[in-house]
């Protein structure tokens, strides 16, 4: 037992206390925890035989308690971990999480003394909290700030900071799954036509052929398109960082490289619009910056978020069709694509799903022109005509008894003034 004594400048009694903590798994060396109690040194006697129970139980998975609060070990993870280990979109979305949700909320809360009860506290307030708009953060937003709160002190537990993660114990909110917007055949082929003349025509055109994601179509290089075998190859993505424009040489996921066989009606826009792209090129002469992109400014530069958008709404409006965002092109390929029978595991390549399982679970509805096809296509397999079988013929013309009554009563009539009229 190693007690020393160390009274508060006031007077009152105060105690160091040493633990034994095992050996150090790098060094062999001893380890140590040190702590003050405030108390009678009998307190501080019993104190020490409990804690050092405690930390013997506890054997090889002891951690010493750290000092830090979270905030600060918070700011410490976005620079070490997300930032070496993140894309850069990504990095920049936990930031704003952690700022504008976590820290106000638990960073002055010591790292070692988080608990699964003030975590559970949390998350319920922040589902409650209003928003600019008059309504309150969804349960997306509020899954997605607890699922970076989990990830950071993953990591905590990993380099032996604290025990445990306090937030593998609180349930993430309950989310409905969200309706797939997508347009009708008729819908995309009123894009087309709205969007004909425009330079930027061919961007909405092969998206609904193709299921590109917007970010994936605005990395697309012409060296990505090959001309003989009539292919994409998806390589890249744009993403916005803190209202810049960034080219990542990554897509979204692993499966995200992939590539695509190129429909006729796709082949021919990118011609066109190779060769629309080409005049502007002598247009801009110097100022033009070739980036080899196949969707650009009329300078040659990326295109932002916001001139897609401007082009994007002025599009749909003049179609008339629904106030879908353009993200719904990705969902209207793959529900034309499923309507027309193609495989499934096709559509997840194409879309660059990590399964087909996912792509099945997204796309699980089916359109009105879907579900008349598959009942077209059954009545045929088990060899429907299109009449009513016999029996069942013969079971709907059975006339009921007061209808058989009428028709007796008619027949007599009618023999009763055919007998007038002879006689």
């Amino acid at each position: 037992m190693n007690i020393q004594a160390r009274p508060l400048q006031d007077g009152r009694p105060a105690w160091r206390l040493e633990f034994r903590a095992g050996k150090d798994a790098a060094t062999g060396k001893p380890l140590r925890v040190v702590e003050t109690f405030r108390g009678t040194k009998r307190e501080a006697e019993r104190h020490w035989t409990k804690r050092q129970a405690e930390i013997d139980a506890q054997g090889a998975a002891y951690v010493r308690p750290v000092k830090e609060t979270l905030g600060q070990y918070l700011e410490r993870w976005l620079a070490d971990y997300a930032d070496q280990h993140c894309k850069p979109s990504t990095a920049a979305s936990y930031r704003d999480l952690v700022r504008v949700h976590i820290v106000p909320a638990l960073g002055a809360v010591a790292l070692a003394d988080l608990t699964a009860a003030q975590v559970s506290a949390w998350v319920a307030d922040m589902a409650r909290k209003p928003t600019g708009r008059g309504g309150t953060l969804s349960p997306c937003r509020v899954a997605y700030a607890r699922a970076v709160l989990r990830a950071a002190l993953h990591e905590a537990v990993r380099l032996r900071l604290i025990p445990s993660n306090p937030v593998e114990l609180v349930r993430a909110p309950r989310q409905e799954p969200k309706q797939v917007e997508a347009f009708t055949l008729a819908e995309a082929q009123a894009l087309d036509r709205a969007a004909e003349g425009q330079r930027l025509a061919a961007l909405v055109r092969v998206a609904w052929r193709t299921g590109l994601r917007l970010g994936e179509l605005l990395a697309l290089r012409w060296e990505d398109v090959d001309w003989d075998t009539g292919t994409v190859s998806v390589r890249r993505n744009v993403v916005q960082v803190k209202g810049k424009t960034v080219l990542q040489d990554s897509t979204k996921s692993k499966k995200g490289v992939r590539t695509i066989a190129m429909v006729p009606a796709v082949a021919v826009e990118l011609r066109a619009h190779q060769k629309r792209q080409a005049e502007e090129r002598l247009k801009a002469r110097e100022w033009w910056q070739d980036g080899g992109l196949v969707f650009c400014t009329q300078e040659g530069k990326p295109l932002g978020a916001r001139n897609v958008e401007r082009f994007w709404y002025a599009v749909r409006d003049k179609a008339g069709v629904p106030k879908h965002g353009f993200h719904s092109l990705r969902h209207t390929f793959a529900t034309l694509a499923r309507a027309a029978g193609v495989d499934l595991a096709d559509i997840a390549d194409a879309l660059g799903h990590e399964s087909p399982a996912f792509t099945a679970k997204q796309y699980a509805h089916s359109s009105t022109e879907s579900r008349r096809t598959a009942a077209e296509r059954f009545a045929a397999f088990v060899g429907d005509s299109g009449r009513a079988p016999a029996r069942l013929a013969r079971r709907n013309t059975k006339k009921t008894p007061l209808a058989r009554h009428r028709e007796s009563q008619s027949r007599n009539d009618a023999i009763s003034t055919q007998s007038a009229q002879d006689s």
